[in-house]
């Protein structure tokens, strides 16, 4: 076991590394660092340690351990912050969703700067990480010379943290709802970094992604939700299509992967991977391989992560 700085007390942060304790793979939660007030109270009176606004005002503790990054979606925002921490000589973990693309450039930088300190960097979540990515990469073993990997994932909202359900446009009009998803400012962000990461896991490189985000409406017309895909294909016309629909009170949740191989698979997680505690899942084991981990980063799929 280890200590854990958690930087990003949201919801998601606070409830992983309270697990993370709870369940014997850090002894303690060292200190804290999030911007927001309320977030900072928060983790003070889960944790009782040290809450500071700002990553580069955590204490110099005497031994190092874990650092759990939860507090953004932005490779570049993130991969600042784990560099400090790799400097302190902390292995990293991180939820955030664009280091889970294996094609950025702060992938490369971030484990060069981990082989250097000996330590791990683990990007990992429900998604990226497990649900569009990993268990697909799973299924996809038990098949050879695959042409095509599809995944579908349909996702209750009305089950999920009021930060997702902000992302899918629930309660606006259509007009604002194209308006905000041409901004960047809905959708997830990690679909295009799942489709990279599963074509990587199995060996392909794909080109340009075809993506699409489109509104889900409820009856009175009003958005409940969204619905959006990612395609790509490799040199050879190999594909990997993502599609995704999340929404307040859908129907018919579930994860379902089907593989165009020798011999063609279908699999399906009856119900659906749920995200948020999935999420928790996924980084309680990454602080808990951290220590027995080789050097360097490593994404869902490797092999390396249980």
């Amino acid at each position: 076991m280890s200590r854990l700085v958690l930087i990003g007390a949201g919801p998601i942060g606070i409830d992983a590394a309270r697990e993370c304790v709870a369940l014997g793979v850090a002894d303690a939660v060292a200190a804290v660092a999030d911007t927001d007030s309320a977030a900072r109270a928060a983790a003070s009176e889960a944790f009782g340690c040290p809450v500071v606004a700002d990553a580069a005002d955590l204490p110099r503790l005497d031994t190092t351990g874990v650092a759990l990054l939860a507090f953004s979606s932005s490779a570049e925002a993130t991969a600042a912050v784990a560099s400090a921490m790799l400097e302190r000589e902390w292995h990293v973990v991180t939820t955030c969703e664009e280091l889970s693309d294996p094609s950025r450039p702060e992938c490369d930088r971030l484990d060069r700067a981990a082989r250097l300190v000996r330590r791990a960097v683990v990007a990992t979540g429900a998604n990226p990480g497990f649900a569009m990515d990993g268990f697909p990469l799973a299924i996809a073993r038990g098949s050879v010379d695959i042409s095509a990997v599809r995944v579908t994932r349909r996702v209750d909202t009305s089950t999920r943290r009021e930060q997702l359900v902000a992302k899918t446009g629930r309660g606006c009009t259509e007009t604002a709802f194209r308006s905000q998803a041409a901004r960047g400012e809905l959708g997830h962000v990690g679909l295009g970094a799942s489709a990279r990461l599963l074509a990587a896991g199995l060996g392909w490189r794909l080109g340009e992604l075809d993506e699409l985000i489109e509104p889900v409406l409820a009856g009175d017309d009003s958005v409940a939700g969204l619905h959006q895909r990612v395609k790509g294909s490799d040199a050879s016309g190999r594909m990997v299509s993502l599609d995704l629909v999340m929404a307040w009170e859908l129907g018919g949740t579930v994860d379902r992967v089907e593989i165009e191989g020798f011999p063609s698979l279908v699999a399906e997680i009856v119900g659906g991977y749920p995200g948020d505690v999935g999420t928790t899942a996924r980084v309680v084991r990454a602080v808990g391989a951290c220590h027995t981990l080789e050097p360097g980063l490593h994404l869902a799929g490797g092999g390396l992560i249980p």
